[in-house]
């Protein structure tokens, strides 16, 4: 996240956008592929002479792929099929796409009523991620890049999906979570962020008031699935001369009502799925 010609942003370098091959990860990766083709439970001795390798080389691959739930083995007959593990993995990304393309009209709803820029994350690991956004028409505009982290201390998205985690999920990320500081406004103790996550609780949504660039404010409210759970975050970022504390909640009650309107579009069931 930027403000436009004075935060300057850092991007992957092109040393990380190499591509390499590691050869045990590309095996485990084809037993996946060939076992989610299968429509029956497979043998280890059929798996490794489809790959063309040693049965003691499949078998600790299974052993991996068995250990991290992405593969199950039948007790009985020793077979192997996909693990929940990618079941799981399969409906969070399928999850993602139809966020995303049920919120674009609401992410430039958004900023056609702000003026500002907005954005949509999802919840990774110890970082949130920004899978769209929507530019402002100011010459002095906050500007994102799709795919960039969105810290879960020092964003108002990031603290959003914080807020809402499941406690065992929200315990996991805060035990060794290292709270960076980036201006004097920032979190930086645990104690403070489970302070702020009870008022985003009560009040319904977050606010990054200068917490991560000096003259960047932001506004950021949940998404709730169908089933009543937070899956994403969509949040307005302006300089702080136009989203000013006095006009911030104003702003807040349209970034909560249009993320209440996306909860509802996923509410509904798309026309292909019936």
């Amino acid at each position: 996240m930027k403000l436009e010609t004075s935060i300057p942003v850092s991007s992957p370098s092109d040393t990380d956008k190499v591509r390499f091959t590691i050869q045990s990860l590309d095996r485990g990766l084809q037993l996946l592929e060939i076992l989610s083709r299968s429509e029956e439970p497979m043998g280890l001795p059929e798996l490794a002479n489809i790959l063309n390798v040693d049965r003691s080389t499949i078998h600790r691959l299974l052993g991996t792929l068995l250990q991290r739930n992405y593969v199950a083995q039948d007790a009985e007959n020793k077979r192997y099929s996909v693990g929940f593990k990618v079941i799981e993995l399969s409906r969070s990304a399928l999850d993602g796409y139809s966020i995303r393309a049920k919120a674009k009209p609401f992410l430039r709803k958004l900023t056609q009523e702000t003026g500002e820029s907005t954005n949509l994350c999802v919840p990774a690991s110890n970082h949130a991620v920004c899978i769209d956004f929507e530019a402002s028409p100011s010459p002095l505009a906050v500007s994102n890049d799709i795919g960039i982290e969105f810290l879960y201390h020092a964003t108002s998205a990031g603290k959003v999906l914080l807020a809402y985690m499941a406690e065992d999920k929200l315990e996991a990320i805060l035990k060794n979570y290292i709270f960076t500081g980036f201006t004097p406004r920032t979190i930086t103790t645990r104690e403070r962020m489970q302070n702020e996550i009870e008022m985003i609780r009560e009040k319904g949504y977050a606010v990054d008031d200068e917490e991560h660039y000096i003259g960047v404010r932001c506004i950021a409210a949940p998404i709730r699935n169908y089933s009543n759970k937070v899956k994403a975050a969509i949040s307005c970022s302006g300089p702080t001369s136009r989203i000013t504390l006095a006009k911030l909640p104003e702003i807040a009650s349209i970034v909560v009502r249009i993320a209440n309107d996306i909860s509802h579009s996923l509410a509904i069931p798309s026309p292909e799925l019936g």
